[in-house]
């Protein structure tokens, strides 16, 4: 910025004319305007990497075959924590999806085999599985409990209905040969 306008921009602000923040502005976009009016610089030749400076770096596409590339040796460094930091990832990603996968593999086949079961049970009866006894053994309790319920209501005193069930039994015990 050339000092004659910097100079009419504060003879301004000390007359009252402007305030600081409009000087402010008027000298950022005087700043701006000069820039923009600079001429550029010639650009530079290109130049060829110093095989100094550079650092090759080997690596393997999925196939299986290698290519090579040459990174500034500043570069290097950074490349080969930033691939590390990738690998690491895609290890945690491919574990997780893995993991999500048999989960819903396991949650399938437990669906499948509750469905079985549930066709198989469907197929007989729709009532729960029961275990059943034989005749003699229903007969057995029916008998031990009239017994209960006489001693209860007081038919028999404890020692009849001991006695009662004795011979109940005795009398339903099956038969061994």
């Amino acid at each position: 910025m050339s000092s004659a306008e910097k100079q009419r921009i504060l003879q301004m602000v000390s007359d009252g004319t402007l305030n600081s923040t409009e000087a402010a502005r008027l000298l950022a976009a005087v700043t701006e305007r000069e820039e923009m009016l600079k001429p550029k610089s010639a650009p530079s030749a290109k130049r060829e990497p110093d095989p100094k400076s550079t650092q090759t770096i080997e690596l393997q596409r999925k196939d299986g075959s290698h290519y090579s590339m040459d990174v500034p040796a500043g570069l290097a460094p950074a490349l080969a924590k930033t691939i590390g930091l990738y690998i690491k990832e895609s290890a945690k990603t491919a574990t997780r999806e893995t993991i999500e996968g048999m989960k819903a593999i396991a949650i399938n086949k437990a669906n499948e085999v509750k469905s079985a079961v549930r066709g198989r049970r469907g197929a007989k009866s729709s009532a729960p599985l029961m275990v059943t006894e034989p005749p003699h053994e229903t007969k057995r309790r029916e008998a031990r409990k009239r017994v209960l319920e006489m001693l209860h209501n007081g038919r028999l005193d404890v020692e009849d209905a001991t006695n009662l069930i004795e011979q109940l039994d005795s009398f339903f015990e099956p038969e061994t040969e």
